[in-house]
């Protein structure tokens, strides 16, 4: 079965990019408009109502509009660095793939001390995906690129406490406001 036969219907008609107007009649573009709107409606999961809408509405110009976009700052490490997700992640890949070396070891009769061997396949991983992505941005900027742990490093995680990060956690500021905003909403008198 393919992927993007279970992906819902209003994805692939979101998907189809900006309108061209100048290269669309009126009908066509109405036709475009009828197939979008009801896809927007449904990607937010709202109904075509006047509360579906304002919902839409306020999600959209909390995303985009400058003067409601809601920010989180990530809380500060002592370093005065950022708390990144990246440890967190990377260690978790590790315990994964160290608990699945340990069950073939001893499935197989084997020494279950894999932590190294771990360490070496998720850094291979780790440095395989890092160059396939600098290949795909060849001449472009490549400074988003996460440089990946050495295999040592990687070893160094399995001895750390590291908690789950900040960045990571749902986006309960996003929701919050959301729901603050459409309180504010509804309670503004009618437009008259």
């Amino acid at each position: 079965m393919n992927d993007d036969d279970e992906l819902p219907p209003w994805i692939k008609i979101l998907e189809r990019g900006p309108l061209n107007v100048d290269r669309l009649t009126p009908e066509r573009l109405k036709s475009e408009f009828e197939a979008r709107i009801p896809a927007l409606l449904e990607s937010y999961g709202a109904d075509n109502t006047l509360d579906g809408w304002r919902d839409v509405a306020i999600k959209l110009a909390i995303t985009y509009h400058p003067a409601l976009i809601v920010k989180r700052t990530l809380p500060k490490a002592k370093s005065n660095r950022p708390v990144e997700a990246g440890p967190w992640l990377n260690r978790q890949a590790l315990l994964s793939r160290k608990r699945q070396l340990e069950a073939n070891a001893k499935q197989q009769g084997l020494s279950t001390r894999v932590a190294a061997e771990a360490a070496r396949q998720v850094h291979q991983e780790g440095a395989r995906n890092e160059a396939a992505a600098r290949l795909r941005l060849r001449g472009k900027d490549t400074s988003k690129i996460i440089k990946t742990p050495s295999a040592k490093r990687f070893q160094n995680l399995l001895t750390k406490k590291i908690s789950f990060p900040e960045s990571l956690k749902a986006d309960d500021h996003f929701f919050d406001a959301f729901h603050l905003a459409r309180k504010v909403a509804i309670k503004l008198p009618p437009a008259g």
